[in-house]
Formats: structure tokens, sequence, C-alpha cells
């Protein structure tokens, strides 16, 4: 938590990859992160009610890290029977922010100097994400100390579950809660050849983008184009394959979402089949994906 954030609520808009056991007490185990005991660490109801004008303390352990990170008060007014609320006041947030913290949940990437973490989308499944929750740049310090002791624990299967809510930036709304889940992982062996296919889908993606976008813009359609459509069914596909372990070719996978969906609207003149053919060929790619194209996925997409 930043200074900038700290006179705000605890609902934010990063996305949290949380580990999903085969059991509630298997999730609660895999997810629980390590955190040094160096003082008393008490949950905030069950320490003294803080001075609300001191700075945020910095945590001493599991639930002072967990929990203790913003503070929040709750006003309610009861009914004459006080029977029921009637009025419900809320505030949150500190006059000063604590010392930054890393949230063992939270992806981390690294980028001149600077440190961010990826925001909760509501088109971008979670499968998406596993190549980093596999790499060591960027994994949650939950995931990187539960890939380190997965054998002593049995090998247990495990998944992920991603967290967040999807928010309007700029305008501070919320827009939709995000929870979605990878399912199980696999054994090591498996998890590389998963996490390879990912990252060619991925890849692809940002392909059958760039290929639609430079289609639209060759037959003067711009912002007609279904670009977007094309690149959710894409995504859509993709994810129902990973779901069904099945790990069919990412270039069938976009070759058959651009016939169907991108051929039948191009117009059966030949400067307008030609681009689209030149843009189709793009996507056999052999080389790095391109660029230019960011995200790789439209509003919508899975």
């Amino acid at each position: 938590m930043k200074s900038a954030i700290a006179g705000m609520g605890p609902l934010r808009g990063s996305a949290s990859f949380h580990p999903q056991g085969r059991t509630l007490f298997e999730t609660l185990v895999l997810g629980m992160p390590y955190v040094a005991l160096t003082g008393q660490d008490e949950a905030p109801w069950e320490a003294p009610l803080p001075d609300p004008l001191d700075p945020v303390p910095a945590p001493t352990g599991i639930a002072t890290l967990v929990l203790g990170g913003f503070r929040h008060a709750l006003l309610l007014e009861p009914s004459p029977g006080e029977e029921e609320v009637v009025r419900c006041w809320i505030t949150w947030g500190a006059q000063d922010a604590r010392e930054p913290v890393s949230d063992p949940w939270l992806m981390h990437y690294h980028a001149q100097g600077t440190e961010h973490v990826p925001l909760a989308r509501a088109e971008r499944a979670a499968w998406r994400s596993v190549p980093d929750l596999c790499d060591p740049q960027s994994q949650p310090p939950v995931w990187e100390r539960l890939f380190a002791d997965l054998e002593m624990l049995g090998s247990p299967p495990v998944g992920a579950t991603m967290c967040g809510i999807d928010q309007e930036r700029g305008k501070a709304q919320d827009r939709q809660l995000v929870h979605d889940r990878t399912g199980t992982l696999g054994e090591a062996a498996e998890l590389v050849q998963r996490v390879r296919w990912v990252l060619a889908a991925l890849a692809q993606g940002k392909w059958l983008e760039r290929a639609v976008q430079e289609l639209a813009q060759g037959m003067g359609i711009g912002k007609a184009s279904r670009g977007p459509e094309v690149v959710a069914a894409y995504w859509d596909r993709g994810g129902r394959a990973w779901q069904a372990r099945e790990l069919v070719g990412v270039q069938r996978l976009s070759l058959q979402v651009w016939e169907e969906m991108v051929s039948p609207a191009v117009p059966p003149q030949p400067r307008f089949v030609r681009l689209a053919e030149r843009a189709r060929t793009s996507l056999l790619w052999v080389l790095a994906p391109p660029s230019r194209v960011r995200g790789g996925a439209g509003r919508g997409a899975r």
C-alpha cells in the first residue's frame, strides 16, 4: 500500500492469484504465506482500538500483513426498537500509509526501476497468466514458496484462483468482480508443456489481432471491424482447450476462427481477397510475436 492510496478502500483493482487445492483445508494450507513473526501479531478485532490519527503500523506477522493494511470503521444507527439498522456510515483509510509491503498473492513486474502489478480484467481468463505464475521473475511470493515445497507436501494437484475487481481506473468505478480458476495445473513435466502452449497461444493471439486490424484498415472499415469479436472467439476456444487439457495447435484455432468469422465477410473483389489472404497467411508465423499490438484480446475475450 502506497501513500497515494492510503485513504482508499481495501477493494482494489489488482489481480491476485491464490493456490487452489482439492479441499478447503488444502487450499488454506497451500495459500498460506510465510511471514516471520517479529512482534505481537493480532487481527484488528483482537487488538485494542488504534488511534485513528496514527500511521498504519508495519506488519509483525501473517495476521497484520493480511488484515492490518487498512483502517476502516463502521457506524450503525439502530431503529427506535433497536431491532434493525436504519442508517450506516463507513469510512476507511489512514492519514499516512505504512511502509510498502509486498502482497504475497500479487504478481510483480519490474520495468525501468518501477514495480508493477497486473490489473484485474474481466475479459482475461486466469489460464493466460499461468506462465507468469511459474516465472521466478514475476510469480507471487506465495507461489514461489509453493513450487519449492510441492514435493515435500506430497505433490498435491494444485490450481490457481484469480480474484480482483475490474475497475474504470480514471473514474474509480467498479465494473465487475473477477473470479476465475485455471483448473489443476498438472505435474512438473505436464506443466512445462502447458506453459509452452499458453505462451504460443498468447503470441498467436497477438498475430490474430494484428491480422484483423490490418485487414480492416486495408478495407477502410476502421471501427466497424469485427476484430474484437474475432479475437474474443479465439480466446474463448483457447480457454476451452486449456480446461479440457487438449493442447491443440494454436495456429489451427486461429485459422478456424478466421475461416468462420472473417472470410465470409470479405467482399468477393480481387483487391479485398488479396488483402484477406495476405492477412490470413500472417497467422502461420514462425518468428517472434508482433510487438505493435498490446494485450492480445478484445473486450469479452476469455
